[in-house]
């Protein structure tokens, strides 16, 4: 069952978004993503609240640690007629509220 979730609250004060995913840990992941676009430093840790919002859901909240780091390898990945050039990855890590 998909489930939906939007960032309550985050260390550099950027909430909102809509993130659809089966669990809170994948929604973390896409949320994490979404937090180190919107920063304007160089972090590497963020930690955010996620909230599941959907309709039957329970409304529980979650809380994160989301961490990016450089690859030592950049992956290449061909969509179509693009190449797209994937530099970091990103991490989440649970932690207690």
């Amino acid at each position: 069952m998909e489930r939906f979730f939007t960032v309550d609250s985050s260390e550099i004060h950027v909430t909102g978004g809509r993130f659809k995913a089966k669990s809170p840990y994948n929604a973390a992941v896409k949320a994490a993503r979404m937090l180190f676009k919107e920063q304007t430093g160089k972090k590497t840790k963020i930690r955010f609240v996620l909230r599941e919002t959907t309709r039957a859901g329970e409304g529980k909240s979650f809380e994160y640690i989301g961490m990016k780091s450089t690859l030592a390898q950049p992956k290449v990945v061909v969509r179509g007629d693009s190449e797209i050039t994937i530099r970091h990855a990103y991490s989440v890590k649970s932690c207690k509220m």
